[in-house]
């Protein structure tokens, strides 16, 4: 069926040397166009490539496919992912500024592996960065107390089905959800790189943790903490449920893990 010009939409178009532009623009100016809107869309099109990729490498760190100094193959991810060298290429150098892979030249990726030293390093900042935001929580809506008691039960649930992988996720989605009640976003950020260098050591932590359920009690904790106001109460609370996981990964590191 062919174009209808009387249509709205292409109302005003005239012939040029066979291809149609606006009165009062010639043909090269629309193939510019035409070239620009190309280009951008080819961006966007490598931009959801390295957005893929990057998730990819980072879910695999968290589910030990690849675990602590072990390298990153680019051939071997492109091809599981059906996506060309570059994007994969670019995912590496994005999670490399994430603290997750390391570089090492000749050689190629490596993801990270941690030192105690590290680890307490990661362990510090988080709680003065932590601390702070949770300082500045005040009065809370009802709706996002139920968000908060909603991710609990998730948490529980996760417990109950004996599912790592799964209470990390949650955990980590429940702590997130309290820490944006402080309203500091720039610092979320930075807090959320230094829980992705330490996230795949989390998941021996909770193996453990599944066994004495605690992380959920502690939770409901925080979550009271919240509900009344108690800023200070909160920010001690998150304190001693943070040492609890420094403490148990310290351990998993120290036996090589």
């Amino acid at each position: 069926m062919g174009m209808d010009l009387r249509d709205s939409s292409v109302e005003g178009l005239v012939e040029v040397d066979g291809s149609f532009a606006t009165r009062g623009g010639g043909a090269g100016e629309h193939r510019s166009e035409m070239q620009t809107s190309a280009s951008a869309t080819s961006g966007a099109d490598i931009g959801g490539s390295v957005r893929r990729a990057a998730d990819a490498i980072r879910s695999a760190i968290l589910r030990r496919e690849l675990a602590p100094g072990m390298q990153v193959r680019q051939a071997d991810l492109g091809k599981q992912l059906h996506l060309s060298k570059i994007p994969v290429r670019e995912a590496l150098k994005v999670v490399e500024t994430e603290g997750l892979v390391i570089h090492e030249p000749n050689r190629g990726y490596y993801v990270r592996r941690l030192s105690e030293a590290e680890l307490t390093e990661i362990y510090l900042m988080r709680d003065l960065l932590e601390s702070e935001v949770l300082s500045h929580v005040g009065l809370v809506a009802e709706q996002e107390i139920e968000e908060l008691i909603s991710l609990n039960l998730e948490a529980e649930a996760a417990l109950a089905a004996a599912d790592v992988h799964w209470m990390v996720e949650t955990n980590r989605a429940f702590h997130f959800a309290m820490l944006r009640l402080g309203g500091l976003p720039i610092v979320l950020d930075e807090i959320g790189r230094l829980w992705s260098m330490s996230e795949s050591y989390r998941v021996f932590h909770f193996a453990d943790d599944l066994r004495q359920a605690g992380t959920a009690v502690q939770h409901r904790q925080m979550i009271d903490a919240v509900r009344s106001g108690d800023a200070q109460g909160l920010v001690k609370l998150s304190k001693e449920h943070r040492q609890i996981g420094e403490h148990s990964v310290a351990a998993l590191l120290r036996h090589g893990l």
